[in-house]
């Protein structure tokens, strides 16, 4: 992704990454670790990392925290089955007026 918190408005995202940084986390967005290897030994994880270009460094770390999103499981609550209408990607779609109490499809939920 292009920054951490990818749902959340600019300016949190900006913040929370300013004290992460703060904090001495590295943060490395628009990267994909392509092969983590445990060094039991040394106690440290050796990281193949590709970055936009696609060019690839190898860097170790004593602490890893990959990020990689989230998604609905919502496939297997038989929504359909009582009415309840979901998007493309499975998330379960609420009424967004500014009188809602974000209720589904179904007036009592």
């Amino acid at each position: 992704m292009d920054k951490i918190l990818p749902p959340e408005d600019d300016e949190v995202s900006k913040e929370m990454a300013k004290i992460m940084k703060k904090k001495g986390i590295d943060i490395q967005l628009k990267s994909k670790v392509t092969k983590a290897t445990v060094d039991k030994t040394k106690k440290c994880v050796e990281l193949e990392i590709e970055d936009e270009t696609g060019k690839i460094h190898k860097e170790t770390f004593s602490k890893v925290l990959i990020s990689i999103g989230r998604k609905p499981v919502t496939d297997k609550l038989k929504l359909d089955e009582v009415g309840v209408k979901t998007d493309n990607k499975g998330r379960i779609e609420v009424s967004l007026k500014a009188d809602s109490l974000l209720k589904t499809s179904i007036d009592n939920i």
